[in-house]
């Protein structure tokens, strides 16, 4: 079945609902309400601003509470210590991919596992690089008594010069332990892969694009008078 034949199977059935929804059959309007609800909550899900927002409250090791609806820690004893600078160059990276046009998009599945691939080394590499400017890298070092040999100028006849080496003093930092937060690491990278992901495989086909904007058709063509609701619901783009 196309896309075509998909549109008029909808508008077929969102026509009997108008139908029955004049005759004033309670059914018909709940369902329309149902629908309507429906378009805005796959919309609000692909806002930019709100997937970012989700993303930075989890990396901080928050929560969404079901019942106030606001983030909380998970854990208030022990709180996650992120650094600002780790949460702001991941936002600012994500930025790129987790947008509208992302979702909007028609990727086949090779753009996807490109895109991934992309992503995941990302993360990989620069929480490597970064882990100790990070905090999630730890190493303590002790201090070593040793000896240097520094030339040292001497003068001898005709005004020639020669060196001799002499044995001073020193002391060197030596590495002796190392602690790296590995599940951190774990913790972070599968919430921006996941993320990432996600809005990707909508993306896979044009699948959201179809949904929604063949939604939009069906109620812009029963509900002539009523065209600009169905699209001030894409107004943040």
């Amino acid at each position: 079945m196309n896309e075509q034949q998909i549109y008029e199977q909808e508008k077929s059935f969102q026509r009997e609902m108008v139908d029955k929804q004049q005759a004033g059959e309670p059914n018909a309007v709940y369902a329309d309400s149902l629908r309507e609800e429906k378009i805005t909550n796959i919309i609000s899900q692909i806002n930019p601003d709100i997937l970012l927002e989700d993303i930075e409250h989890r990396i901080r090791g928050e929560k969404k509470n079901s019942y106030t609806k606001q983030w909380e820690l998970i854990s208030k004893e022990n709180p996650i210590c992120i650094s600002e600078e780790l949460v702001a160059n991941y936002i600012s990276f994500l930025g790129a991919y987790l947008s509208q046009n992302t979702s909007l998009s028609n990727f086949s599945e090779t753009e996807i596992n490109n895109i991934m691939e992309i992503v995941v080394e990302y993360v990989r590499d620069d929480l490597s690089d970064n882990a100790e400017k990070y905090g999630l890298c730890k190493k303590e070092f002790i201090e070593v008594k040793t000896t240097v040999k520094r030339l040292v100028p001497k003068k001898i006849g005709n005004g020639m010069i020669t060196y001799d080496a002499v044995e001073e003093p020193a002391s060197i930092k030596i590495m002796s332990k190392e602690h790296t937060d590995y599940r951190e690491f774990d913790r972070i990278g599968h919430i921006i892969c996941q993320s990432t992901f996600s809005v990707l495989k909508q993306a896979q086909n044009g699948m959201l694009a179809k949904r929604i904007f063949s939604a939009l058709r069906v109620t812009e063509s029963l509900n002539g008078g009523q065209q600009k609701k169905g699209l001030e619901l894409l107004k943040f783009w």
